[in-house]
């Protein structure tokens, strides 16, 4: 019993070991039945990945034989006949099974609390029963683990699709603040040219004044035949030179 056990805590430490080194689903669908099919007997092991509403959403089997999983029981149908119970289990005759026709095998859901992640299966074409309760114990025990690292590389999707989020969040805030510091640019732009204008308008209005007024002096003295003051002459020209100036 202490070799049984210990040889048990070895597989389930390999196992773990195995698993810690992938993060990504579609390397723990394809990694956890051949290390299943590598440390216990069997002729096919088999993994279904349940999304949350409990539908099968990806499956991979590993076959030693060569064998095609469709043609025993499709994917959806394994996993309908194990929602039945939901509960790991052995069975030791081909009508007890929940894969096809194969006469005996183990299944083991993969549980991380509330939360039902899949199902494993371990299947043999061996007529004479080969798993026991210990077999099954054993199976249960990579069942956690399988779970636990499934969970952990969902958990690194959903940090990896947030962090990926979160950049694309980013950028598209840069792009707005860069957008509104151009306006604000051109804001300040359009303000300072309209100060400009506004200056300019002043600058030009003030020698209008004494222009407009000179002209309409020479006017008047034209239309009385008085001499043009010279000096209005002067000033306008002044007036004059100054807007030219300005301009």
């Amino acid at each position: 019993t202490l070799q049984r056990r210990t040889r048990e805590l070895e597989i389930l430490l390999r196992v773990g070991e195995a698993l810690s080194q992938h993060v990504a689903v579609t390397e723990l669908l394809s990694l956890v039945p051949y290390l299943v099919l590598d440390l216990l007997p069997g002729t096919l092991a088999a993994i279904y990945q349940l999304d949350e509403q409990l539908h099968l959403a990806h499956y991979h089997f590993e076959s030693k034989d060569q064998v095609d999983l469709s043609e025993h029981a499709p994917p959806e149908v394994v996993v309908s006949r194990f929602l039945r119970t939901g509960q790991a289990s052995l069975w030791r005759a081909p009508d007890e099974g929940i894969l096809g026709d194969f006469p005996n095998g183990m299944v083991v859901p993969l549980q991380h609390g509330e939360s039902l992640l899949g199902i494993l299966t371990l299947v043999s074409d061996n007529v004479t029963p080969i798993y026991d309760e210990n077999h099954l114990r054993l199976f249960e025990g990579i069942g956690r683990q399988a779970a636990l690292a499934f969970r952990n590389a969902q958990l690194y999707e959903i940090q990896v699709n947030y962090a990926s989020r979160l950049e694309e969040m980013v950028e598209a805030k840069t792009a707005e603040l860069k957008s509104a510091q151009e306006m604000l640019i051109r804001s300040e732009k359009l303000a300072s040219i309209g100060e400009l204008a506004a200056s300019i308008a002043h600058e030009i209005n003030n020698p209008l004044q004494p222009l407009r007024i000179n002209l309409e002096h020479m006017v008047e003295d034209i239309q009385t035949n008085i001499p043009i003051d010279l000096r209005a002459v002067q000033n306008t020209q002044d007036s004059v030179e100054r807007i030219r100036r300005i301009v």
